[in-house]
């Protein structure tokens, strides 16, 4: 199986993983989630790579679509999805998605790299919460 699609079906696997309805959000929102951070990667994709500039290493990082989370955390009224890539020496990369609701559907306003340091200080200070 290629990459981007293994991508796309660990996208909707997480999409219906746990509880089937949440009381925070429907099952059919959390698919519309999946499915529009899924997009949003495929749309980004250059030569099926999601590029990323490391400003540690002042260089533009090429990135492989792995799989993506199951979780989904809420912040006030905004959504957060991470998946994992895969960077050129094999290391594990973490992407936080941030999305807002547009109409009825989510749109990507903020992505995170190797930041879920950010995730865990909001979830310290209950400003993020899981949706279950």
């Amino acid at each position: 199986m290629k990459v981007l699609p293994r991508f796309i079906f660990a996208c909707l696997l997480a999409a219906l993983a746990g509880p089937a309805l949440s009381a925070k959000l429907p099952l059919s929102e959390r698919v519309l989630l999946q499915t529009q951070m899924q997009s949003f990667v495929e749309q980004s994709l250059v030569d099926g790579k999601y590029l990323h500039i490391d400003p540690a290493r002042g260089k533009v990082v090429a990135l492989t679509p792995m799989e993506a989370h199951p979780m989904i955390m809420k912040m006030g009224d905004y959504f957060i999805l991470c998946a994992q890539f895969q960077n050129t020496d094999g290391d594990e990369v973490n992407i936080d998605f941030y999305f807002a609701r547009q109409g009825d559907s989510f749109v990507v306003f903020d992505t995170l790299v190797e930041r879920h340091d950010v995730i865990e200080r909001l979830s310290k200070t209950m400003t993020v919460e899981r949706v279950r």
